[in-house]
């Protein structure tokens, strides 16, 4: 892997009878969602990959990047583990993706999401990802299961348009 984004979910419904995993997108963050997708694809940021949380708000985040790049109903993977995940179980998540994969977009929630850019480039001056921003790496080493061995280097993050 040789870029690593990180796509929080788009604003969401506040949590009600549901329960907090079945929170959707309300209009907002469907654009949030829409747009983020855009400007990813305007800057060439699109992924071969994307893995996201199983919560709804990141599904459906993730459905409409899929679609605005085009990609096929198997490029993304819906995984149980990543929803409410801290940086760490992310990281593991994300060591298991084939090295074959060069652009990994990972949909999911924060803090963990912007936890695990400040863990994977402590030097940046990166603050916090809104609802819908995100924020794209450059990865120089990612090995499965060396947690330890990664080095990689903050590139940009972006908020979407409102």
């Amino acid at each position: 892997m040789r870029r690593l984004t990180l796509l929080r979910h788009g604003h969401a419904e506040a949590e009600g009878a549901q329960g907090d995993a079945e929170r959707a997108l309300t209009r907002r963050g469907d654009q949030e969602a829409w747009s983020s997708a855009a400007r990813l694809a305007a800057l060439d940021l699109v992924p071969q990959r994307i893995l996201a949380s199983a919560a709804v708000r990141t599904r459906q985040t993730a459905q409409i990047a899929q679609s605005s790049f085009g990609l096929p109903s198997t490029a993304l993977t819906l995984e149980p583990r990543l929803y409410l995940a801290d940086a760490f179980t992310l990281l593991e998540e994300i060591s298991g993706v084939s090295a074959q994969v060069d652009h990994l977009l990972v949909v999911g929630h924060n803090p963990g999401l912007s936890e695990l850019v400040h863990l994977l480039a402590p030097r940046s001056s990166f603050g916090s990802l809104e609802t819908g921003a995100w924020a794209t790496l450059e990865i120089q080493a990612l090995s499965q299961g060396a947690l330890d061995a990664v080095h990689a280097s903050f590139d940009r993050a972006e908020a979407p348009a409102r």
